[in-house]
């Protein structure tokens, strides 16, 4: 088992816009491999969040022996092998207490069982169990979109591995059926890209699936809406708006009774930026376009939720590659940005949390705030590696 402390916090002063603070705190300040997946949730503590890292080598766990934010923060190993690429998230099985997580792991998906539901040493290797051995996800969500009370993971393709999206529908802990490539657009061979998320429309269940293609962005009929079985029959496609299929994307309530799509682009092909779609009173439609900002590229992940009442999403932007040559021809004369978008009154408005950019980025309700974990990997040479947590409040 790997064991390591970090006592160094770094604690800044509130930037204050629009009523939010934020406070940063260092958890491991050169994190040793490539910080690929974080997820920040209560795994050994219901009153204490702890962070899990997938890197390129094992997947780690971090707590606070202080139980605060500012640490100590101990690292131990979960996983001391294995590529973790490029998503993970918490999974709560029923019964559970404490969530477990599922993770793209050397081209697998894979589940790690967390030990302290049964008595267990979380600092010790977790049990794991393989739910696909053919395929990981670039983009991944967990939902009950079977609605047979176990969560099931939705999954996107994987360019970088030439592998397509795939639903896992549990049938229980170690018991998972794979459906390969269920998505489709009627008289089109297109395929979901690296983006992925779940869906409600007009504030029906959160059980359908929103992808980007090479035509565009699309929702996708979860088949029990209309009587249908999810696991057997295929899921039809709905064209929302412009996209490509290297899109980020992330869904989330912003007007009454509506979930609405936000897209960003970590390609340059992308050039509208940042996008949020909104349904109309008939969502078979084309949905109607609102540019949030032009100017946000590399995106790579997007996070929704609920901040004191207000619906928000983050953006965390320029990747892996923050204040490098191969990155800043993207980015002329602005700074990496990590950025909550407030809703209010039909339009966002940004808060800026930090100005040197992360990767992946992971949010969990706090004490009455929001708890963001993110960091940069430093494939391309980043000079800002830390993982990091930023705690937003009023």
């Amino acid at each position: 088992m790997k064991l390591k402390h970090f006592a160094l916090v770094v604690t800044l002063a509130p930037m204050l816009a629009y009523g939010q603070s934020v406070q940063t705190f260092i958890i491991d300040p050169q994190p040793s491999g490539q910080s690929l997946e974080k997820t920040v949730d209560f795994f050994t503590s219901t009153t204490t969040p702890s962070v899990v890292m997938g890197t390129d080598n094992g997947i780690y766990l971090y707590t606070s022996s202080s139980g605060s934010l500012s640490g100590p923060w101990v690292m131990t190993t979960i996983d001391p092998a294995g590529n973790f690429y490029e998503r993970s998230a918490a999974l709560l099985f029923p019964g559970d207490t404490y969530p477990g997580v599922v993770a793209s792991r050397s081209g697998q998906l894979v589940v790690y069982f967390n030990p302290t539901n049964w008595g267990g040493d979380p600092t010790q290797l977790w049990p794991a169990w393989v739910i696909n051995p053919n395929a990981g996800c670039n983009d991944l969500h967990v939902a009950d979109l079977d609605q047979d009370g176990l969560p099931d993971v939705v999954c996107s393709a994987t360019s970088l591995y030439g592998t397509k999206s795939f639903i896992a529908f549990q049938n229980n802990p170690n018991d998972w059926e794979i459906v390969d490539d269920p998505f489709r657009i009627p008289g089109s061979p297109d395929s979901i890209g690296d983006g992925i998320a779940v869906l409600s429309i007009h504030g029906g269940p959160r059980i359908n699936v929103v992808g980007a293609t090479n035509s565009g962005v699309y929702w996708f009929k979860n088949p029990k809406l209309n009587g249908g079985n999810p696991r057997r029959d295929l899921w039809k496609g709905f064209f929302v708006g412009d996209g490509d299929p290297g899109a980020t994307i992330g869904t989330g309530v912003f007007n009454p009774s509506r979930e609405s799509i936000v897209v960003a682009s970590y390609e340059e092909t992308f050039a509208n930026g940042l996008v949020w779609y909104e349904p109309h009173a008939n969502p078979h439609t084309p949905w109607i376009s609102h540019i949030v900002d032009s100017t946000y590229r590399d995106v790579h992940q997007i996070n929704t939720g609920d901040f004191y009442g207000t619906p928000y999403f983050i953006v965390g932007e320029i990747e892996q590659a923050c204040g490098t040559p191969e990155i800043e021809g993207d980015h002329p004369g602005l700074p990496c940005r990590v950025t909550m978008f407030l809703f209010g009154h039909g339009s966002f408005s940004p808060f800026l949390i930090y100005d040197q950019g992360t990767h992946n980025q992971s949010v969990v309700p706090y004490n009455g705030g929001l708890l963001v974990v993110g960091a940069n990997h430093d494939v391309y040479g980043t000079l800002y590696p830390a993982l990091q947590a930023w705690f937003i409040s009023e």
